[in-house]
């Protein structure tokens, strides 16, 4: 069978690209093959089932959107397109490509949504570049037609389910990674295509998460031509040259504004957050610390399942792997990311998300070349498993539904307020039922399928996330977003002439929202800020009160958290005023904290 299957491979090279190729170059599964292919319109609908549950009406969730909102809503209000600030402090963490397009997208949906949610079409737009890059990728590599699947197998992906619909700089990054592994699919043929397409990958990822991005996929390139001949080509150096040139508007344009407005914040953002970050000299201030084992824990289930069918892929391709450009640009990019991530001072499990892209390419052949029992086998396996989720989340909204009140289970209890009252979300109802019918529908067809496996998992993960989001948002928003919180903090300060609002112990995220909600830009008194205000917000744990402090002339005005939050707490102290009452228990109840 793999002898049949890779001579299919060469016969359609030819068919698929125009010209005849020598065995190192583009090999391509014959596109003439029906019962390989599914339809482009599943695709689709999967796609628009992933992106779409991710633009609706819920705030920005911890523990990373809400600092990146905030940066949008700087910018927004600003206009300041050079320092990224957040809360009215400069924010160098990283490069402003996301906030750019999301602050665009927000303004461009100011008529009809709220800044928040104008924003997370952003999401959508990296999302669509990290696809087409991807499919043109495998299909430039595989053939005609099979770009869908290695789109299947992103969507697949436990780790892009995870962090794929949050607004985050990773999502450029996994875009960039895409548009280079595009621009290296046809830089051997078209040069100058492929080079320009390589550049504006490199210089995307520069622009999304700074050095880590260019610099695999700059390494990758110079690695190519050292370790494989059909790499020493001059069409190749003449695409590489193509490749800088395209790169240097996205290297050096912010880069040098930024500079150019502020020295002090440039070696803050390329020294500090980038360099001091690897070589960990900075981790300790900033946090992220990379911890022992941790990739070995985390990248079996973040790369599931593309990492076995890629693993397939490479065993049933063995003798012939290496001379094939698709696995020779993957594994080679594979294996600098995971030195580069290894090796560094700092390490979160998102940082592994440009990984699915070369492991979603070599993936392809393994897909295709799993025997009918074991597809079989894995379809049935994942329909059992996420249509049973699938039911258990109806199964609690319709409790909750009739009852009128939480089920509570201690899965559910952990992670969701159960004390927050029943509201019915009518659209998250429709969206369930559709997804549920969608999927009802396409495991019908799946019989037909060769690659039914990765069609089952991908709908099914797809099905089950979509509709707990969908059924259970009002619970899971009131988890994750800060917006009730600080909604009530901007309730307990109506009667209050705030001059100003100092902070104690709050976080990136924290400030953000205080900023957009309540209107104030929080004054830190860990900055030797704030002295002046007339109010001060702490934030602590419940078992950490607020620190010690002369509350002689404070009253507590309201205390707090996120509903069904037990360690995080906030406090809110105001000077004492004639044109206040105060509230003597919970004065007593702050004094007997100290």
């Amino acid at each position: 069978m793999m002898k049949k299957f890779e001579e299919k491979l060469s016969k359609s090279a030819t068919h698929s690209s125009g010209y005849e190729l020598a065995a190192e170059s583009s090999p391509s599964i014959n596109p003439s093959m029906p019962a390989s292919r599914f339809s482009l319109a599943i695709l689709i609908a999967l796609a628009l089932a992933y992106v779409l549950p991710s633009i609706v009406a819920f705030g920005p969730w911890k523990p990373d959107e809400p600092y990146m909102f905030g940066l949008i809503d700087s910018l927004v209000k600003t206009g300041d397109w050079v320092v990224p600030t957040l809360a009215g402090e400069p924010f160098m963490e990283k490069p402003p490509l996301f906030v750019w397009v999301a602050a665009a997208t927000a303004n461009l949906a100011s008529p009809w949504l709220a800044l928040e949610y104008g924003a997370r079409f952003a999401i959508g737009i990296f999302m669509l570049i990290a696809f087409v890059g991807t499919a043109s990728a495998a299909r430039r590599w595989w053939g005609l037609g099979y770009g869908r699947y290695a789109v299947l197998a992103l969507l697949a992906s436990i780790g892009l389910q995870q962090h794929g619909r949050m607004m985050i700089p990773d999502l450029p990054l996994l875009a960039a990674f895409a548009v280079a592994f595009w621009g290296w699919a046809w830089i051997q043929e078209q040069p100058l295509k492929g080079g320009a397409l390589l550049g504006t990958g490199i210089g995307m990822a520069l622009m999304s998460k700074g050095l880590l991005g260019p610099g695999v996929l700059g390494l990758t390139a110079l690695l190519l031509s050292i370790l494989f001949s059909s790499w020493r080509t001059r069409a190749y150096a003449y695409g590489m040259l193509i490749a800088l040139l395209a790169s240097l508007p996205w290297i050096l344009v912010w880069p040098i504004a930024l500079y150019g407005r502020d020295p002090q914040l440039f070696m803050e953002w390329f020294w500090v957050n980038n360099v001091g970050r690897f070589l960990g000299f900075s981790v300790s201030i900033l946090g992220a610390s990379h911890e022992s084992g941790h990739l070995i824990k985390t990248i079996p289930w973040f790369t599931f399942p593309v990492l076995p069918f890629a693993a397939w892929a490479l065993w049933k391709m063995r003798l012939s792997a290496l001379t094939r450009p698709g696995f020779q640009v993957s594994l080679v990019v594979t294996a600098i990311l995971l030195g580069t991530l290894m090796t560094s001072a700092s390490g979160r499990v998102v940082y592994l998300l440009p990984l699915l892209i070369p492991l979603a390419i070599m993936s392809v052949p393994g897909m295709l070349q799993l025997s009918a029992r074991v597809s079989q086998f894995s379809d049935w396996t994942a329909r059992i498993i996420f249509g049973s989720i699938a039911l258990l989340c109806w199964g609690i909204w319709f409790f909750i539904f009739v009852a009128d009140e939480p089920l509570v289970l201690p899965i559910l209890a952990e992670h969701l307020p159960m004390d927050l009252p029943f509201q019915l979300y009518l659209p998250g109802v429709v969206l369930a039922l559709i997804l549920m019918m969608g999927w009802l529908y396409m495991i019908t067809r799946l019989s037909l399928q060769k690659a039914r496996a990765s069609i089952s998992w991908a709908s099914g993960i797809i099905l089950v996330w979509g509709t707990a989001f969908a059924l259970l948002l009002p619970w899971i928003d009131a988890a994750k977003s800060y917006q009730s919180v600080f909604a009530e903090i901007s309730v307990a300060l109506l009667n209050q002439d705030t001059r100003c609002l100092g902070t104690v112990g709050l976080g990136e995220s924290e400030r953000a929202m205080l900023n957009y909600i309540v209107g104030l830009e929080p004054q830190r008194l860990e900055n030797n800020q704030g002295h002046d205000c007339n109010a001060i917000l702490f934030q602590g744990t419940a078992l950490n009160e607020p620190p010690d402090m002369d509350t002689d002339g404070w009253s507590l005005r309201w205390q707090g958290s996120r509903p069904g939050e037990r360690r995080e707490r906030f406090w809110l102290i105001v000077r004492n005023s004639p044109l206040l009452t105060v509230d003597n228990e919970s004065l007593s109840a702050l004094n007997s904290k100290r």
